[in-house]
């Protein structure tokens, strides 16, 4: 295991809950300030880099790992935790790319279920 660099580390990153655009994901960024990120882009960002996973199987685990916790919400800590737990990295290291596309498709995932359990 190698150690960063003092010139090397990154201050902690920390997005809002992203909300879900026909084309974007809006989010407040770090800085406070709306930050966009292109859907497609985003999302293939996340399938490249959960290879050989798929996105829906780590979603099914991230919920599940949530509810193990406890968790009454999701924060993007939980979000950039489970993936660095998962990729066997540094969450602060994980692409904010993924991060979002992950939560944003987590939010999408649980309402589709309501939706489906609301049908029947």
């Amino acid at each position: 295991m190698t150690t960063r660099s003092p010139y090397q580390k990154k201050e902690p990153i920390a997005y809002g809950e992203p909300t879900i655009g026909p084309r974007t994901y809006l989010t407040k960024g770090p800085s406070g300030w709306p930050e966009s990120f292109d859907r497609k882009k985003t999302d293939k960002r996340l399938v490249d880099f959960l290879n050989p996973l798929t996105v829906e199987k780590v979603i099914d685990l991230f919920l599940r790992d949530l509810k193990i916790k406890g968790a009454k919400a999701i924060s993007w800590s939980d979000v950039s935790g489970y993936l660095g737990h998962l990729t066997s990295q540094d969450p602060d290291l994980i692409p904010e790319e993924c991060s979002v596309s992950l939560w944003a498709q987590t939010k999408l995932y649980i309402k589709n279920q309501q939706r489906a359990e609301g049908a029947n």
